[in-house]
């Protein structure tokens, strides 16, 4: 299963070590996990979870700016796939 998860910074506390534990225990069960976050990250990450950095020359932008585009029916271009799209 493709799972991306949010969260603003991985700088530390306990929400982002929380999202450490579940991504990491996820990835090891063969999930294929993406997280969209700020560096620095504190708490360690599966070399098989992808980090995507939502920052951009210090300024945040739009979570969906870092979902790639797929092709939909008629080749016309989605920003994201339908089971996400519900969710933005």
């Amino acid at each position: 299963m493709k799972l991306l998860f949010y969260i603003h910074t991985m700088q530390g506390g306990g929400a982002e070590r929380v999202m450490s534990v579940i991504c990491n225990e996820l990835a090891e069960r063969g999930h294929d996990v993406a997280v969209d976050t700020s560096y620095p990250i504190v708490y360690p990450l599966n070399g098989n979870v992808d980090v995507i950095d939502i920052s951009l020359n210090g300024k945040q932008k739009k979570l969906t700016d870092n979902i790639p585009a797929s092709k939909g029916s008629g080749g016309s271009q989605k920003r994201c796939a339908p089971m996400w799209s519900s969710l933005l």
